[in-house]
């Protein structure tokens, strides 16, 4: 019996690295083998493994914000236009299979690093993308611009943290290779969030952690004041909001928010409550008749699923953040430096997501969910410690 749990355990292992390694290229795909790792996953837990299970550090948390999300589409005002929910529902139970099968320190070694290749070579394909295409707004091959640059920002903070806390120069110098196709992608997408993020991630990291990561930080600024003064208009169009059509008409989408949420019940109005409680009056004021969520994920999550949602979620986040903090904090010798490099980056992972969700309904992007509750489960692993 143990031999096959072993052999089940390398087989989900390989799975997920070829599902690490996909996940920002092909979202079709990353579900499919997704999907094929719940199964295989669940033959674990039927052969034993659901002892480990629950002690992941989040199980019960994120168990009940599925719970809630779930009544969410069931009990929803419009459940026809609820139901497209059942597409992204799932998507939490990632944590579970990568807390599962990523159950030692070179697993989660081999994973994180996977994550970061997958970064660097989406950020190459990004840059050649603008320069070789009539684009005004870099993408990947699946998903927009801002799927890229939360994508991109996720893969620096597991980068920067490793950086950060190895004491070796040159294993430092030949990893920060890495961050200029990163950086270069998360340029080129001008996703507005995604800069604010870079800045403070890169920032507190520099002044508290590694001083010569300041240079990034300070190389950031020549950038942007580079590209301000000689780059193409988009750039100061986006940034100054001196183009309405850049605005993303988030003021007018808050308001209107914060009209329905005073009608809201404590319960919510039903997943993707946007598309019918949207004011008809509102939406004339738009200027992209396109656009399809609040711009902000707190308050989309009440309307949607209610107040005990999102502190549910904020608890998830909490719980993760003050886990990392404990196995941050631990001594450890030079051969698990690693292991404090992954909990720094999980933090800031955390950080990332606070900021940018207040400008956007960063979850509901499949490619983010999916990256994101997989960053999560790389610390919740039951016997590797904080791998």
């Amino acid at each position: 019996m143990m031999m096959v749990v072993q052999r089940l355990l390398d087989l989900n292992y390989f799975l997920l690295l070829f599902f690490g390694l996909s996940l920002v290229f092909t979202v079709a795909f990353s579900q499919a083998l997704l999907t094929i790792l719940l199964v295989s996953t669940g033959v674990l837990v039927l052969f034993g493994s659901h002892r480990e299970l629950v002690k992941l550090p989040l199980f019960y948390p994120i168990l009940l914000f599925m719970v809630l999300r779930l009544l969410s589409i069931v009990f929803s005002e419009d459940y026809q236009v609820s139901a497209s929910e059942w597409q992204k529902w799932w998507l939490p139970l990632t944590y579970f299979v990568v807390g599962l099968n990523i159950n030692r320190l070179e697993k989660a070694k081999g994973m994180v690093w996977v994550l970061v290749m997958a970064g660097g070579l989406v950020g190459i394909f990004a840059t050649l993308k603008y320069f070789l295409s009539d684009v005004e707004r870099t993408s990947s091959t699946t998903g927009g611009h801002d799927t890229l640059a939360n994508y991109l920002v996720f893969t620096g903070c597991l980068l920067l943290s490793q950086i950060a806390v190895n004491p070796k120069p040159l294993w430092r110098q030949s990893k920060a290779i890495v961050l200029l196709p990163l950086l270069s992608g998360l340029i080129l997408t001008f996703a507005r969030a995604a800069y604010l993020t870079c800045f403070i991630v890169a920032g507190a990291v520099g002044f508290l952690k590694k001083r010569e990561l300041v240079l990034v930080f300070g190389a950031l600024i020549v950038v942007f004041v580079v590209l301000w003064a000689a780059g193409p208009p988009i750039i100061k169009d986006r940034l100054t909001l001196s183009n309405p059509l850049f605005s993303s008409e988030r003021d007018i989408l808050w308001r209107a928010g914060f009209e329905v949420l005073k009608e809201t019940p404590p319960w919510g109005h039903g997943a993707s409550s946007f598309d019918f409680t949207f004011s008809p009056e509102y939406r004339e004021q738009l200027i992209d008749k396109k656009i399809g969520n609040w711009h902000n994920l707190y308050l989309e999550m009440v309307l949607d699923s209610g107040y005990l949602t999102l502190l549910v979620l904020l608890w998830i986040l909490v719980r993760s953040f003050r886990f990392d903090l404990r196995q941050y904090r631990k001594r450890r010798g030079s051969e698990e430096v690693f292991l404090s490099g992954l909990a720094l980056g999980k933090m800031l992972t955390v950080i990332s997501l606070l900021i940018m969700g207040m400008f956007a309904v960063v979850l509901s992007d499949p490619i983010i969910s999916m990256f994101f509750w997989t960053i999560l489960a790389l610390n919740g692993s039951p016997q590797g410690g904080s791998a």
